[in-house]
Formats: structure tokens, C-alpha cells, sequence
């Protein structure tokens, strides 16, 4: 409950929370396993959820987490977009 309420306090400030990573035996962090969770606990309030996904302007700070959650690597390549993709996502 700790946890949430800091998110709130975050949100209420319009200011980003950051995600909770924990390390493992060997310092690594491991970002798609929060992620993962993030975008299951995001089926929980699946209309919500997918209106920010259906909006132009405020959808995009979706993908990352969407990208983080569907690899199997702790790092993603980095990578040039196409022209669409960039027409497409807005910062």
C-alpha cells in the first residue's frame, strides 16, 4: 500500500513515477520483469488502459514499456525508427 500511495503522491505532483527494479545476485536489474508486471496489472483496468493506448497524444509513453515487456533480454538494441513509427509517436 506504501508503494502505491508514493505512485498517487508522484502522480498528484505531475511528476513520473519511476519504476520499482530490484537487483539480483549479480547487481543486474531487471527491467522486463517489471515490466511485465506493469502491463499484466494494466489488464486489471483493461478500458483505461486502453484509451491512453488509443491516444495520439499521451499513447506513446506506453511503448517502452510495451517493448521492455515482450524481450527476453535485459537491454534493447538500440535502434533508428522508420519514418512511421516516428510520425506515430509523440514526446
Amino acid at each position: 500500500m506504501r508503494h502505491w500511495n508514493d505512485i498517487a503522491g508522484t502522480l498528484s505532483k505531475s511528476k513520473v513515477p519511476l519504476p520499482l527494479l530490484l537487483e539480483d545476485e549479480n547487481g543486474m536489474e531487471h527491467g522486463n520483469d517489471w515490466a511485465r508486471g506493469f502491463i499484466r496489472g494494466t489488464r486489471l483496468r483493461h478500458d483505461g488502459w486502453a484509451e491512453l493506448l488509443a491516444d495520439d497524444d499521451h499513447g506513446g509513453c506506453m511503448i517502452p514499456r510495451l517493448m521492455l515487456s515482450t524481450t527476453n533480454t535485459t537491454k534493447i538494441s538500440p535502434c533508428v525508427p522508420s519514418p512511421l513509427i516516428r510520425s506515430n509517436v509523440k514526446r
